[in-house]
């Protein structure tokens, strides 16, 4: 839960970051980070800023569940071979 709480109050900064990343650099879109943060919030609306997030939320749940599982295994290894 803590990790869902995480990603979700973060996911309109990488969302703005994504946008300012990918702009024209001859020809930009918006001139700052807060220039795009407005455009998002006035023309699609607060969720504009979650746009995209179900990807970065399931490749973030099967991360971390190897990376739980992975743990989990090695700690039972270690707890088995250790004495």
């Amino acid at each position: 839960a803590s990790g869902l709480a995480f990603y979700t109050s973060t996911l309109p900064i990488d969302r703005i970051k994504t946008i300012m990343m990918t702009q024209d650099l001859r020809t930009p879109t918006h001139s700052s980070s807060l220039a795009a943060f407005g455009s998002v919030v006035q023309t699609q609306g607060v969720s504009g800023l979650y746009r995209g997030c179900l990807p970065t939320l399931l490749r973030t749940f099967v991360g971390q569940a190897v990376a739980l599982t992975v743990y989990d295994r090695a700690m039972s290894a270690l707890d088995d071979s250790w004495w």
